[in-house]
């Protein structure tokens, strides 16, 4: 029976009289609200039979309005739970079951007080109760009752049990559950909810602090700095400028680049293994060297982009630039990876110009004529729109970031 070929509102309007109704294996293909409107016109029904109808929901409203119902079946159902108010100021209903509906727990919202005084039969047969705190308010409810007689619990207790995870099942008398071991297990529930809360926080927060660690580095060195800063602002910088750049390509800064710019330029460097303060924290010496300097030199290779403290570095320069216009000067000593390209390095190219090394002789003194240029007349910010014609520029785009 399905909602296609009929009117639920009007199947039973020509049976006003009608006070018995028997739709046992009849599936009900409607809506809860469309089964309130084929229910509601059942004025006289006394016994109602709704067995394996494929109801899953009652409808709310409707049995407090059918003054003469007194005994009604869902049995077969798959009414795991129905809404409080499904038998709100329901008084008539003498006898109601609900054998085999797959119902897991029994609260007291579920049965009004009203109801509760009112009924005096119960099948609640062969649904599969849960062994849990959940269950406390029923069960005592159901031994109360028992013991004064006033409500008789059909198929009690041979077809009532209860399951719990990894216990076999439990026959629902001998499961006694009391407020004492209930409130003892919600507080462990409490407990277990908070430990794993704060467990997720500090995980959470772990994540956060290493994704930004060397943010976090960076204000902490600088709130630092900041209580023991005096005229710093007015004073000479110490060097021309820091040199950025990792162990690996160490070499190669001492032959070529501190060998070119300090012996034959004659500029001041400050390099990490030689000028760093020994006993302080690197990340202030790395913020020293970047406040002290003029202008800040990276020397960007695949090396240089594997680690940690030079992305560091490459950050807090980027940072220098747009905060305190802290010059930089980016050498390009072989092509990047794609997968080292980081967001600060592009956010660097599409700031600065690139000097690309190469071991040329020709090229190599072109270079150098370059850098000196750059170190000692003009700033590398900005220098593509301004630069001399004549001089050899490197463009920021992808074919010199990816091999």
């Amino acid at each position: 029976m399905t909602k296609r070929k009929f009117k639920p509102a009007s199947l039973f309007s020509e049976t006003p009289n009608l006070a018995t109704l028997d739709l046992t294996n009849t599936k009900l293909d409607i809506s809860v609200k469309e089964l309130k409107a084929l229910l509601l016109t059942l004025k006289n029904v006394k016994h109602l039979t709704m067995q394996k109808t494929f109801i899953k929901e009652l409808p709310t409203g409707v049995f407090s309005k059918l003054t003469k119902l007194e005994n009604v079946t869902f049995s077969g159902n798959m009414l795991t739970g129905w809404n409080k108010d499904v038998f709100a100021n329901v008084t008539n209903i003498k006898h109601i079951f609900f054998d085999g509906c797959n119902i897991k727990t029994i609260n007291e919202s579920s049965l009004p007080l009203e109801f509760r005084l009112s009924v005096k039969e119960i099948d609640l047969a062969n649904n599969p109760f849960v062994c849990t705190c959940d269950l406390l308010w029923f069960k005592t409810w159901l031994d109360e009752v028992r013991a004064n007689g006033s409500i008789t619990f059909s198929q009690y207790p041979h077809r009532y049990q209860c399951r719990a995870p990894n216990i076999q099942a439990l026959s629902l008398e001998d499961f006694h559950p009391t407020e004492k071991s209930c409130t003892i297990t919600n507080l462990y529930t409490i407990i277990l909810t908070i430990v794993l809360s704060v467990s997720l926080v500090i995980t959470v927060t772990i994540l956060v602090v290493y994704r930004y660690r060397w943010y976090l580095l960076y204000w902490i060195s600088l709130f630092r700095r900041r209580r023991r800063r005096s005229k710093r602002e007015t004073e000479e910088k110490q060097y021309d400028a820091f040199v950025s750049y990792s162990n690996p390509d160490g070499d190669w800064v001492y032959d070529e680049l501190l060998d070119f710019l300090e012996r034959e330029v004659g500029l001041c460097l400050c390099e990490h293994s030689r000028d760093f303060q020994i006993g302080t924290y690197i990340v202030d010496n790395v913020m020293g060297a970047l406040d002290s300097s003029r202008k800040t030199i990276l020397v960007i290779s695949n090396e240089y982009m594997k680690s940690d403290w030079c992305q560091f570095e490459l950050q807090m320069a980027l940072y220098s630039f747009l905060k305190h216009e802290i010059d930089i000067v980016v050498i390009l000593l072989d092509q990047i990876k794609a997968d080292h390209v980081t967001s600060s390095l592009r956010a660097l190219m599409m700031s600065t110009s690139i000097m690309q090394w190469c071991s040329d002789t020709e090229a190599k003194e072109l270079f150098k004529e370059r850098l000196r240029n750059i170190m000692c007349e003009g700033d590398i910010i900005g220098s593509r729109d301004q630069a001399d014609p004549n001089m050899h520029t490197d463009p920021a785009d992808d074919e010199i970031l990816v091999q």
